[in-house]
Formats: C-alpha cells, sequence, structure tokens
C-alpha cells in the first residue's frame, strides 16, 4: 500500500476527526470511485467510509470466540477494521523503516515536514519495487502485537459531517449501507457454497 496524500504538521495526539476536517480545508480530494477509510470518530460523509455505530467492531474478540457477523452491520465493521488494520501496519511499516519519525528532531519545523514527505516518496518507491516481499513489511505482519485488531475508541457523540442537506446524509447512509449489503451478499453466499 502506498501513500496518496500527506498533511503534516498535526500531531499524533491530534483527532483524526480534526486532522480530516483541516485536509479537506485545503486540498485534500478523494477521486470519484475511491473512499477515504475512517474511524468512527469521523462522521459519514460522501466519500468517507466510517464504521456504523453501536455495531459490534471488535475483530481480536470475534476471532477468540470464533463468532461469524450476524448480520451486514457487523461484516462491514469487521471489513472496515481489516482494513484499517492495513493502514495502521503501513505505518509501522514507515515507523520501523524511517526511526527518524519515532524520535524528537533537532530540525527547524519546516525540514521535519520535507522529512516527512521525502521518507514517504521513499516508502512508496521501496513498495512499487518490493511490495510485500518488503523484509520489513513481513516483520511487521508477523509480529502479533502490531495487528491492530483493538476497536476503536467511539465515543457517544454523533459526529457531524458536511451534509448539505438531510438528503445528502441520506444518500451517505445509503451507500454506505449498499457496501454493507453487497459484501454480506457475497459472504451468504459463500457461506453457501461451502455448505452445498
Amino acid at each position: 500500500m502506498k501513500f496518496t496524500y500527506m498533511l503534516v504538521g498535526w500531531e499524533g495526539s491530534s483527532h483524526d476527526a480534526r486532522v480530516l476536517q483541516d485536509a479537506q480545508s485545503k486540498d485534500f480530494k478523494i477521486n470519484s470511485g475511491h473512499f477515504y477509510v475512517a474511524d468512527a470518530g469521523c462522521a459519514l460523509e460522501r466519500n468517507i467510509l466510517v464504521p456504523y455505530r453501536g455495531t459490534r467492531y471488535h475483530l481480536r474478540e470475534q476471532a477468540i470466540a470464533g463468532q461469524r457477523p450476524a448480520n451486514k452491520e457487523e461484516l462491514f465493521n469487521l471489513r472496515h477494521s481489516s482494513l484499517r488494520n492495513v493502514i495502521e501496519q503501513m505505518f509501522g511499516v514507515f515507523k520501523r523503516r524511517f526511526k527518524i519519525m519515532t524520535q524528537a528532531s533537532e530540525y527547524h519545523l519546516e525540514q521535519q515536514y520535507d522529512l516527512v514527505f521525502a521518507c514517504a516518496c521513499i516508502q512508496n518507491i521501496n513498495v512499487i519495487w518490493n511490495g510485500a516481499n518488503d523484509i520489513i513489511f513481513q516483520q511487521e505482519e508477523a509480529e502479533p502485537s502490531n495487528n491492530h485488531t483493538d476497536a476503536p475508541q467511539i465515543n457517544n457523540e454523533i459526529p457531524t459531517g458536511f451534509y448539505s442537506s438531510d438528503c445528502e446524509r441520506e444518500e451517505c447512509e445509503k451507500w454506505r449501507d449498499s457496501i454493507a449489503s453487497g459484501l454480506w451478499d457475497q459472504y451468504v453466499s459463500t457461506l453457501q457454497r461451502r455448505q452445498a
């Protein structure tokens, strides 16, 4: 997986929703047919895909209990969590490869920003050339402590998106529901084939 957009300058402890809003106010654009996988702290918006609230999102707990998703919302959240794990793994590889990303820097702020961009470019080149054969990627994937399967912290406040109307909000919910329904239909079909 390659970096396609970077917004530098925010501290790592900053809330994802605030960083996303800042990026959207600048030059962050999502191409047609693509979407951004965001955590539950963000609002469901056009091309911003977030998990269903109030629905199980615990990969580790489901796996340990041998439980299968009971409905399309649980399956969607399971798949969403898997995607977020890939993203977290990508950042783990990035930090392992470029230790300077995890340490206090003596460089001026502008130089630090440039350093992040330069490291991201090198990371992307490495992905192009080596893909999953990258030794650091394999180490990150092999370590159980790096499989980020815990549920994100979900507060009970419903974040508000940039909806221009209730109609737009409904469109976003229908979009997510259609993805969830497609995943569920495929999942049920696969289970039926295995049982036949």
